[in-house]
């Protein structure tokens, strides 16, 4: 299955061919400021690099956002076009599960060992949106091939597969997404832990005993001090400071999942992380 990907979000556009989740061609032009004018052309690029046509390919794909705002929109644009055109299903995706997956496969070997010794490890993805307002959602990585009956119970979404070895861990998205002042996201996340134990509350309590929280994202990019001054505080908190901007391979592989679980591609719309009002009203 040939899947081409879009990531237009930051001024780095990235395109895509990846078969069965693995990329087989691609291009990331840190160069490109007008993507309107390149887009077209590197992924013309990228289908005959990967020695196949417009036709071959089975399923589309784009990183929603939130990112840059013409960028973002004019990659959905693209992909949707593209999907009526060649009559192709396209996918959009949160760029929170592209940053959630790049930071459990960068930590998957320490994930693995944790788990297996019984501590559960919560992903917390995080963005810097402007504003000095910052984005983010926590992940669960389950133990075992199939997510547990209480993930299924509460319709926790699932976002991937990390393979370690002998164990796949699902990827699994367990809260609402959060916009917060950058000043009170230290104070939020420090709350969330009580007595050695990590306790999430979008809904109902949940609590994950003696639990690891890894905080990943472009936040870092901005907020190194901030953020390592919570770490510093909290000993359970780690910083992923290699997963500063989304990675193709990790949105080719958030596709590729929805489709082999054969979820029903929704209507692609840019993410907005504050309520989105047309110019004039």
């Amino acid at each position: 299955m040939y899947v081409l990907s879009i990531d237009s979000t930051t001024k780095k556009l990235t395109v895509d061919l990846s078969r069965d989740g693995k990329i087989i061609s691609g291009i990331s032009d840190n160069k490109c400021l007008k993507h309107m004018e390149k887009i077209m052309t590197h992924i013309d690029h990228v289908v005959k690099e990967g020695h196949i046509d417009l036709d071959s390919i089975d399923v589309l794909g784009i990183n929603a956002g939130p990112g840059d705002f013409t960028g973002t929109r004019i990659g959905i644009s693209i992909i949707k076009t593209l999907s009526w055109v060649l009559n192709r299903p396209a996918y959009g995706i949160n760029a929170l599960d592209v940053f959630a997956l790049g930071i459990a496969r960068s930590n998957a070997r320490h994930i693995s060992k944790s788990l297996r010794s019984g501590t559960p490890v919560i992903v917390a993805p995080c963005l810097d949106v402007r504003k000095e307002e910052l984005y983010y959602s926590f992940y669960e990585v389950a133990m075992g091939e199939e997510p547990s009956r209480d993930i299924k119970e509460n319709n926790y979404r699932p976002v991937s597969d990390i393979i370690v070895g002998d164990y796949t861990h699902p990827l699994i998205n367990i809260s609402g997404n959060h916009l917060v002042q950058k000043d009170l996201f230290n104070e939020k996340i420090s709350s969330l832990f009580r007595e050695k134990d990590f306790h999430l509350s979008d809904g109902e309590v949940r609590t994950y005993k003696d639990a690891k929280l890894i905080i990943g994202g472009n936040c870092l990019n901005n907020y190194k001090v901030m953020l390592s001054g919570l770490a510093g505080n909290e000993r359970r908190i780690i910083l992923d400071k290699k997963n500063t901007e989304p990675a193709g391979n990790n949105l080719s592989e958030c596709i590729d999942f929805l489709v082999k679980r054969k979820e029903k591609p929704e209507r692609i719309n840019p993410v907005y992380v504050r309520e989105f009002a047309p110019f004039g009203k």
